[in-house]
């Protein structure tokens, strides 16, 4: 074959073998992404962000739809790359998701944001998580109780701890059959630890029997 006169040309033809096509993934070199039928070119030179959790979510994510944009990605791709991206809690929390919220965008991102976006999103999901929070099966009233103080402190960050306190026993009571809470009404319990102790004597007497009956559902992430 006959050298082509066109340095251009001849430039091109070597370039195009440094491009390698995988399954679902396009490797250029120096972490060029082609983004359209034309010549022009995406320089990532991020060479690939990571989401850890402590960064902010809203510029992560609108620097994320920028090069999904530019790279043309099909809603797919756009969930395998942003799961790829995220580390430490990002991650642990991504594994916590359903399978449904991982295979779509939209819920993926709006869970994220919902965990990782600004201060009054977080607050909204730690309220959404203490509101939902139920007796595990066979879980000692005390660890619940303590769960449950450690919830109110995050959520109402805002409120001073008399304040934290009412709204943790406040979830207990929820938590536990309306006989239960009466004794606690007539011993007058002002706080967490004095409803525990009622309920953990109750429970010592009952036995199981007692302990199954102040379990009213079960806690899931």
């Amino acid at each position: 074959m006959a050298q082509s006169p066109d340095p251009e040309i001849e430039f091109r033809q070597e370039d195009e073998g440094q491009i390698e096509i995988g399954q679902g993934d396009r490797y250029v070199e120096e972490n060029e992404v082609s983004h359209d039928s034309s010549d022009e070119i995406y320089n990532n030179e991020d060479g690939g962000d990571i989401m850890g959790g402590t960064e902010d979510w809203e510029e992560y994510i609108s620097h994320f739809e920028i090069c999904a944009e530019l790279g043309h990605w099909k809603e797919s791709e756009k969930v395998l790359a942003l799961a790829a991206s995220l580390r430490g809690p990002a991650r642990t929390f991504y594994i916590s998701l359903s399978s449904e919220e991982k295979r779509s965008y939209n819920a993926l991102i709006r869970q994220l944001g919902q965990r990782f976006g600004s201060t009054r999103q977080q607050s909204r999901w730690l309220l959404s998580r203490l509101e939902s929070r139920k007796r595990l099966t066979r879980e000692p009233i005390a660890a619940l109780a303590y769960d449950l103080r450690q919830m109110s402190q995050r959520a109402y960050v805002n409120l001073d701890s008399r304040a934290q306190k009412a709204l943790a026993l406040n979830q207990l009571y929820k938590c536990i059959l309306l006989e239960m809470k009466c004794r606690c009404y007539d011993r007058e319990c002002q706080t967490v630890a004095q409803a525990v102790e009622i309920i953990e004597r109750y429970e010592a007497i009952m036995g199981d029997q007692g302990r199954k009956l102040t379990v009213r559902g079960v806690f899931s992430h």
